[in-house]
């Protein structure tokens, strides 16, 4: 996953981060549009390769921050 150091440090930061690999789990092909793709609780999303700081703006946009 090209994305885990950014998923571990969101997760060591209190993000709610659940990385998911579509490779081993092809029914998730089917829930997305290309990846990376991130998803909310609330079902938005976004897709594609993103910067740290745009992702942390998103999460916390969706309630995502636990700590």
């Amino acid at each position: 996953i090209a994305m885990k150091p950014i998923l571990t440090k969101l997760a060591a930061e209190g993000y709610r981060v659940s990385p998911q690999n579509v490779d081993k789990t092809p029914a998730l092909w089917s829930q997305i549009s290309g990846t990376p793709t991130w998803v909310a609780a609330n079902g938005d999303r976004i897709v594609g390769q993103k910067s740290e700081l745009e992702i942390k703006t998103w999460l916390e946009a969706h309630g995502a921050k636990i700590k």
